[in-house]
């Protein structure tokens, strides 16, 4: 069983979460008792944040390999910011440390232009990236000392779209106010630190409020599917390889070369493309490679 499924994550489950939920259904859908002991590979391609939702690509059995290459895909996000506030998750589950003034939707609109400058980053503290093997989540819940080295980013494209209405406060509510943004942006970057580094352009605080995320590389929100979609069809909605990488070039090893390329052997090729590409033999596709000075270099074999 190999393929992708393109996951609606709901809020309030992490991204593991998901994946044990989908490895669950698949032994249960099995029918044949010897297959359902073997081994399932189920993976995610980038991790979303438990307080997020959205766009969270799965793969299966094969799949599950091309985490290297879907979690470096570009990404789109419906984000949320309150200003005023910061905490030290840099998100609505954290512990608020600092307080600032509220900006105006003007002083907003001007740094959400300035962020497309944007071309590094510092990581949260609270996130995945380890330093000497330890979790920086870790270290930080343990209150140790430590720093993260920026990383390069790159924002494509920002659309502030002004106040949220989501919130509906009550009378005498004081939070923050939220205000949403449409980001495009590359993959690795962290949409808490945007909201903590757009906060520190106008001299003040901030968080993430929210966030939803509305494309992985060629996988839409609007074409995501639910768990309970997932349960009630498990095959339905698991789409094949072929299907997942299509929008990469295609090279077709010559059949007098296959005996000599699957087993390792490079080939010089006038005709590769350049870039990644997927490769197919006689028997379907085999792989992902890249042109190396005219030679097909395998990244990833199926």
């Amino acid at each position: 069983m190999n393929g992708i499924y393109n996951v609606n994550k709901p809020s309030g489950m992490t991204s593991n979460d998901v994946t044990v939920r989908i490895r669950k259904i698949l032994r249960n859908a099995c029918t044949v008792p010897e297959q359902a002991s073997k081994p399932l590979r189920v993976g995610h391609m980038g991790t979303l944040d438990p307080l997020a939702d959205g766009v969270l690509v799965v793969g299966v059995g094969t799949a599950a390999r091309l985490f290297q290459i879907m979690s470096g895909e570009s990404k789109t996000y419906r984000a949320g910011f309150a200003f005023g506030v910061e905490t030290d998750t840099l998100d609505g589950e954290g512990r608020v440390t600092a307080y600032g003034r509220e900006p105006s939707e003007g002083e907003i609109l001007c740094a959400a232009e300035r962020l497309k400058e944007c071309r590094s980053q510092i990581p949260p503290r609270y996130s995945s990236l380890k330093i000497n093997g330890e979790k920086a989540y870790d270290m930080a819940r343990a209150g140790k000392d430590f720093e993260l080295a920026s990383r390069p980013v790159e924002i494509f494209h920002v659309d502030f779209l002004g106040k949220s209405d989501r919130l509906n406060r009550a009378e005498g509510d004081t939070r923050a106010d939220e205000y949403l943004f449409d980001i495009a942006c590359s993959g690795g970057t962290y949409i808490r630190s945007i909201a903590r580094d757009l906060a520190y352009s106008m001299d003040t605080v901030g968080y993430m409020s929210s966030l939803t995320r509305l494309r992985c590389g060629g996988f839409m929100l609007e074409n995501s599917v639910t768990l309970e979609q997932i349960a009630a069809d498990p095959l339905a909605p698991l789409m094949p390889l072929s299907n997942a990488l299509s929008k990469y070039p295609r090279f077709i090893i010559p059949p007098s070369d296959e005996r000599w390329v699957l087993n390792g052997i490079k080939k010089q090729y006038d005709a590769l493309p350049n870039g990644l590409f997927t490769v197919y033999a006689a028997s379907g596709l085999v792989g992902m490679a890249e042109n190396q000075d005219g030679f097909l270099s395998f990244i990833l074999r199926f």
